[in-house]
């Protein structure tokens, strides 16, 4: 594979991500995943994924591995691979490994006679012996807890459990709650709950937490998700990132769509956490995630762009979703 189809495939890639990313809707990401195979197919630039040679050379994705054997290269999973003198995850060199002990254990765990690894490192301080895979995330060996090879300091193995299956990775034992790896400090853990729909939110009595990360000044007890953009409380509007959404009267604020980064209150239309000049919030209308209009000029992104035609008149408000 030349330069250029390297640098165009890479690039490729992070758009990609970057649209999937932006694109919550569901529907929305099927169109663009569609769009974005169609486009490239035709040049021969969507991914390979994995383990792969083309002449003498061994890649990973998109990435050339530089001075390895490709004659004798074995693929031992999806991210892991030796040529019988290095062993590798994804395209990293896994250093002080013990090649003839080495066993992976699943995707990201991997261990030898001496140590175990997570992706390319040590995990410190894990017994190899009694190391066992618990789920996805969570591992564990007779003494910790680990969760993406970091230890939960402090847990209880005997009590933990994860609080959910989900993509947060809130977890506890009989005395404290861990986000991931990281206890939650000061947390009141009898009235600590995870807000239904919406697994990146979490509560106890007092608090607010954002993927573990404490919302100060946000009221648990009346913190509600008014979509998949924004959230309130009795004093305050957030977005989905918890920014504060400066200006906006939390009573009257509502959503023009489910999705969309568009929201009103009695006097402002704001775009995230934005307000848009001179724009009469009983008029707007929402036509896409980013785009609105409120009858006489096109807002994209919370910027006026011009006059609205009729073809965008005629347009069904939320029919994007």
């Amino acid at each position: 594979m030349n330069t250029l189809l390297e640098t165009c495939l890479i690039s490729a890639n992070r758009l990609l991500d970057r649209l999937l990313f932006v694109f919550i809707n569901k529907k929305q990401i099927k169109k663009v995943g569609i769009f974005i195979f169609i486009f490239l197919s035709p040049f021969g630039l969507t991914a390979q994924r994995g383990y792969y040679t083309k002449g003498d050379t061994v890649f990973y994705s998109h990435y050339r591995m530089n001075n390895v054997d490709a004659k004798s290269f074995n693929i031992i999973n999806s991210n892991y691979g030796t040529d019988g003198q290095k062993v590798y995850f994804k395209n990293k060199q896994i250093e002080g490994v013990d090649i003839a002990s080495f066993r992976a254990l699943n995707d990201f765990y991997s261990c030898d006679t001496h140590h175990v690894f997570y992706k390319e490192d040590i995990v410190e301080g894990a017994n190899v012996t009694t190391f066992k895979i618990m789920d996805t995330d969570y591992a564990s060996d007779k003494s910790n807890i680990y969760f993406w090879g970091e230890k939960l300091e402090g847990c209880d193995l005997k009590n933990f459990r994860r609080m959910e299956i989900d993509e947060e990775h809130y977890s506890c034992d009989h005395k404290r709650v861990y986000w991931r790896h990281r206890e939650l400090k000061g947390i009141d853990k009898k009235t600590f709950r995870i807000m239904k729909g919406h697994s990146n939110i979490a509560f106890d009595k007092k608090r607010v937490y954002y993927y573990g990360r404490l919302i100060k000044g946000a009221d648990s007890k009346t913190f509600e998700a008014l979509s998949t953009y924004f959230y309130r409380d009795k004093r305050r509007v957030y977005t989905l990132l918890m920014d504060v959404v400066e200006g906006a009267d939390a009573k009257t604020f509502r959503v023009y769509c489910p999705s969309s980064p568009y929201g009103g209150d009695k006097n402002r239309v704001f775009y995230k956490k934005e307000p848009l000049c001179c724009v009469d919030p009983d008029e707007f209308v929402v036509i896409s995630y980013n785009m609105g209009h409120d009858g006489y000029f096109l807002y994209f992104e919370g910027s006026m762009m011009e006059p609205v035609s009729s073809h965008y008149l005629k347009m069904k408000p939320c029919g994007f979703e």
